[in-house]
Formats: C-alpha cells, sequence, structure tokens
C-alpha cells in the first residue's frame, strides 16, 4: 500500500496498473515478493527490498525497476538456517534487514551500501542482540553470473596472534574482541547448479573454531551456522582453502604450508577469488 504526500491517511492499493483501491478491504494485484526493508539505487533508477527469509535460504534481495513489481535475485546475499524468535535456538536469529548508505544513514544509496540486521546468536537470547553492518558492493553484468553472490571469509586473530577465528559471519561474545587479518576468498551462499560443491559449517569449542565440511565438526566442536559453498574442484577463477591447525587454534589459508603458522589438515575446497 502507500498513500500520498499530501494525504498520508489515505492508503490505497495497487490494482490492475494503478492505486486505485482502498487500504482496507480493497482489492490487490501481486507485485512479487517484497522485504521488511527497501532502498532506492540510484545508478540504476531501481527500488530495493530486503528480508530474511528462511525458506529462501538466507537474506533474498528483490529489485524492481518500475517501483511496482520485484524480481527477487536468485541466490541470498548470505545463508541463514533459521529464523527462530523462540530464544534461546539452536540457530542465529537475523531480523529486520534494511538497506542504507554508509555516509549519510540514508535509504538512497549507490552500488556499494550497508545492509544493517538484527543479529541474535545460536544460543542466546535477546539480551545478547547485535546490530550487524555488513558491506555489500553491487555490480551490473549484461550476462547472468556462474556465480551471482559472493560471502566474503575472512580470517580474524585475537591481541595475541595466536588465535584463530576463520567466519563468513559476524563476531559476538568473546570472539568481538577480535581483529580482520585477511579476506581468503569469497564463498557461494547457495550450491551451484550442475557443478559439485561443499558445504562449509562453522564449528566451535570454546575458543576455538574451525570450518569443516557440513556435519563433520570434530569431537566436542558444536555446530555453529553454515558458512557458505566451496566448489568441489578447481574452477577458472578460484583459489583453494584449506584447514589449518596450531596447537592452540584452527584456521582456514589459501596455501599449502599454512603460511608457516602451522599444518594443513584437509583442503576443504575452491572459493571465488578476493
Amino acid at each position: 500500500m502507500r498513500a500520498p504526500i499530501n494525504a498520508p491517511t489515505q492508503w490505497q492499493k495497487y490494482f490492475e496498473g494503478s492505486w486505485t483501491e482502498p487500504g482496507l478491504g480493497g482489492r490487490a494485484t501481486a507485485i512479487g515478493f517484497l522485504g521488511t526493508g527497501t532502498g532506492y539505487l540510484t545508478t540504476q533508477d531501481w527500488v530495493l527490498a530486503v528480508t530474511a527469509d528462511p525458506w529462501f535460504g538466507g537474506v533474498r534481495l528483490s529489485v524492481s525497476a518500475d517501483k511496482v513489481t520485484f524480481v527477487d535475485l536468485k541466490t541470498p546475499l548470505f545463508p541463514i538456517d533459521g529464523s527462530d524468535w523462540k530464544r534461546p535456538a539452536d540457530t542465529d536469529l537475523v531480523a529486520y534487514a534494511s538497506i542504507v548508505d554508509p555516509v549519510t544513514g540514508s535509504n538512497d544509496v549507490g552500488d556499494s551500501f550497508v545492509l544493517s540486521f538484527i543479529h541474535v546468536p545460536r544460543g542466546k537470547g535477546f539480551e545478547s542482540r547485535y546490530l550487524v553492518q555488513q558491506e555489500v558492493a553491487l555490480t551490473v553484468t549484461d550476462t547472468p553470473q556462474a556465480a551471482p553472490v559472493g560471502l566474503a571469509l575472512t580470517r580474524w586473530v585475537d591481541g595475541s596472534g595466536k588465535q584463530f577465528v576463520s567466519s563468513t559471519g559476524p563476531l559476538t561474545g568473546d570472539r568481538a574482541g577480535f581483529t580482520p587479518e585477511k579476506t581468503l576468498a569469497y564463498v557461494l551462499t547457495q550450491a551451484p547448479e550442475g557443478v559439485a560443491s561443499v558445504k562449509l559449517a562453522e564449528c566451535g569449542r570454546g575458543a576455538d573454531q574451525m570450518l569443516a565440511m557440513d556435519g563433520a565438526c570434530d569431537d566436542g566442536f558444536a555446530r555453529e551456522r553454515t558458512a557458505g559453498w566451496l566448489y568441489a574442484e578447481d574452477q577458472p577463477g578460484t583459489v583453494p582453502v584449506y584447514l589449518c591447525a596450531t596447537d592452540r587454534s584452527h584456521f582456514a589459508s589459501t596455501v599449502a604450508d599454512c603460511e608457516g603458522r602451522g599444518s594443513k589438515s584437509a583442503l576443504l575446497g575452491y572459493g571465488l577469488a578476493p
């Protein structure tokens, strides 16, 4: 529904090409999936809508060129495992997603903007909620891409330089003080069509954290979230992602010698090169 600026209480529904039906009890024409947050992409004259949608498998972005009908990006901006508002729960909660210009705070954005949302970690209640600001860079191409969305896999390090976290999500709780060290690769946000892939999970045990094939967290490690998908085999424009270990921590690396910091445990797969 919408209302004229000069009559903000006169809500009308869109029906068969015009906004003529009363907001209460009026008929309506479906305009596609919408989101809880919207923005205006100034470079393309598009309206964007975004929402966390567990049935879609993640945060859904919808786009409209005519400001009436919306088309969904076919892959999520990032994956989510659930949307359980009864806290604590076994999965993270992502809610109230919105699109924001990082400088002005406006919903009028350029090709680079911030996805802002409330994040409640797995196993926590609403008293442990965080406001997350995730950078998004949008590129418009003439042809469809095999991987429309790439999600940054970032390695983080603590103040001692000896404890690592390799994650595609926000760091909270005891890990909130870690600082980003390196973007290793970009993972896919859903399994690619027609190409073998590996679904990655983030697993934790106290301060230690590791990446593993989904369903294969080591003994004593609890599954925390879906990290994304890697290609199972080398593809053009990809880099290998290895699981490495020290006597104190696990971490990911794109070189087989683990950058001299530890020993290689496994080749997890191949991600898009940063």
